[in-house]
């Protein structure tokens, strides 16, 4: 399958995955994306510019917009109301408080979600099925936000911070009743004073630490494993 081509960059970095799988399609940056076809499953969209044509019937169950996308391109591609929503992962750099209506149409569907940054306050109560967090970056304001409940992997996606957040996520494992596993980058908790009480609040609650020692590909190792 093809799509329009829009300038040389596109071609490599537009890709469709082949009739047996999903489709997914990559746009990069300041490209106007091509025809999106119904059949398409999966988007990651980096700083696409505002889509012309009218918003196909799109059945996302996957939408990636690590960084940052204008108002009308974000509209353009989330459901546009509740009950026409397939959307499950949803990645954002930051969203912002003008998009709320949006965010609300979709949220109790959302499964998996990775932010970039902190959320504007209030932005969590919509997401009532949300499983799984990923923190993707260093811009996250202290204290952080009151996670769902419902969250049962809380994954911390960064190398480094500015101040030790380790005391803070373990306050915030306290707060989750059905939490399982937190994932951490070993450069975050390696010789931090606070690991132990970050480990002990684990032991409490019964979660699974896995501690990745490079990069995202890396093999994670389990620390401090303790069933219920």
């Amino acid at each position: 399958m093809t799509f329009p081509r829009t300038n040389s960059r596109s071609t490599h970095t537009c890709r469709v995955a082949n009739s047996d799988a999903p489709f997914y399609l990559s746009i990069p940056h300041g490209v106007r994306p091509p025809h999106v076809c119904p059949g398409v499953e999966a988007l990651c969209i980096f700083d696409c510019m505002r889509p012309k044509t009218p918003r196909p019937p799109l059945a996302l169950r996957e939408l990636r917009m690590p960084s940052v996308v204008s108002s009308p391109a974000l509209r353009w591609f989330l459901p546009p109301d509740e009950t026409h929503s397939t959307l499950r992962i949803l990645q954002l750099s930051q969203p912002h408080v003008d998009d709320d209506d949006v965010f609300r149409n979709c949220a109790r569907h959302i499964t998996s979600l990775t932010l970039r940054r902190s959320p504007y306050p209030g932005f969590f109560e919509h997401f009532t099925a949300l499983e799984e967090l990923t923190i993707a970056g260093v811009w996250w304001q202290s204290p952080y936000p009151s996670f769902p409940k419902t969250l049962r992997h809380l994954r911390l996606q960064v190398a480094r911070l500015a101040y030790d957040v380790l005391p803070e996520i373990a306050d915030t494992i306290r707060q989750l009743p059905h939490l399982h596993t937190l994932s951490v980058k070993e450069n975050l908790v390696q010789g931090r004073s606070s690991y132990p009480t970050l480990l002990q609040a684990c032991r409490d609650k019964h979660v699974n630490i896995l501690v990745d020692p490079r990069g995202d590909d890396a093999p994670v190792s389990t620390v401090d494993r303790r069933e219920p």
